[in-house]
């Protein structure tokens, strides 16, 4: 009975008064690698607030930037979703040592709606103070061919050959493994992988646009349960079939 807690209370004595009760109480879904996680932000709340809650254990300081907000009108399996609306719209998070990479291995995933397809900051690193110079971190883009790509050091290190489209709900997520990137889309592996063993060592990051330019690639979409996953290469082989695990 995996996901369910049994407790019950003794049967009464003849002459005592009471019933004999069994109380069943579910036990949410539990992620073995939860105190690995470096940020997770569900994108859950009220409509149109511009409050967004990290529940990881590092309870991140999440700070919404332009219009970025949690809206009812598109949602995966939570109540909402943070809407970005292309214009100068991205959150930051951090610092915290949580999201510090260094040369191992880690998972950063996500689910998102792309309202159109474009030049788009998924996830960039940044270091502490401001923005990164990308030597010490990257940033993870969609491109406006529809390929998802990450940027390191002065340039694009690989483009998927999956092509994503607008109007679509995806599970996507970017994983280095023994310092080798590849990414999945819906559980599935793309066939593009390549090589990225640098020491990342930045400690915060920005979701939605580029760190040293607010106003480039400014993401237009829909994005629910991002979750970063440091020191952990997670493996499956199909999206999550509900919300992500809390503890």
């Amino acid at each position: 009975m995996s996901g369910i807690r049994l407790s019950s209370r003794r049967e009464p004595n003849p002459g005592e008064q009471g019933n004999r009760l069994i109380t069943l109480s579910r036990v949410g879904p539990r992620d073995p690698f939860f105190s690995n996680v470096g940020s997770l932000l569900p994108m859950n709340g009220d409509n149109n607030s511009t409050v967004f809650t990290d529940r990881s254990r590092n309870r991140l300081t999440v700070t919404a930037n332009g219009n970025v907000k949690l809206t009812t009108a598109q949602s995966k399996y939570g109540p909402t979703s943070a809407v970005f609306d292309g214009t100068g719209d991205y959150l930051t998070a951090g610092p915290s040592t949580g999201l510090l990479f260094g040369t191992g291995d880690f998972t950063i995933e996500m689910w998102v709606r792309f309202s159109s397809i474009g030049n788009y900051a998924l996830y960039e690193t940044m270091a502490l103070g401001g923005p990164g110079a990308r030597n010490t971190g990257f940033v993870w883009v969609l491109e406006s061919t529809g390929r998802l790509n990450v940027f390191s050091a002065a340039s694009f290190r690989g483009a998927s050959s999956s092509i994503l489209s607008a109007n679509v709900w995806y599970h996507i997520a970017l994983i280095r493994t023994s310092g080798t990137i590849s990414y999945k889309i819906d559980g599935a592996t793309d066939s593009t992988t390549f090589t990225l063993a640098t020491n990342f060592t930045d400690q915060n990051f920005i979701c939605g646009c580029l760190g040293d330019d607010v106003n480039g690639y400014n993401l237009n979409a829909h994005v629910a349960d991002l979750r970063v996953t440091n020191g952990v290469a997670r493996t499956f082989s199909a999206a999550p079939t509900g919300a992500l695990p809390l503890s």
